[in-house]
């Protein structure tokens, strides 16, 4: 039996596409995640450098920094 190839776009394949319709617009600009914090469990107390809470705390002021510049661009939006 032979295999059938999927529909290519020629004229014998009417109505071919490859567009999916959505019913909801996409979200071109969505909000900023916030970072998880450690559990204090994830912190080994050996004086790394960076810590994971240092580093958590970098992460944080980053997601600030950028939901800050998110409510400038999406007004309107509450977050």
């Amino acid at each position: 039996m032979p295999s059938r190839s999927p529909c290519r776009p020629t004229a014998a394949c009417a109505g071919w596409s490859n567009v999916e319709l959505v019913s909801a617009p996409i979200e071109t600009d969505p909000a900023p995640e916030p970072p998880k914090r450690p559990h204090a469990t994830d912190c080994c107390g050996g004086g790394c450098s960076p810590c994971v809470f240092e580093i958590y705390e970098q992460e944080l002021a980053r997601y600030e920094q950028a939901l800050r510049a998110w409510r400038l661009r999406n007004p309107d939006e509450k977050r």
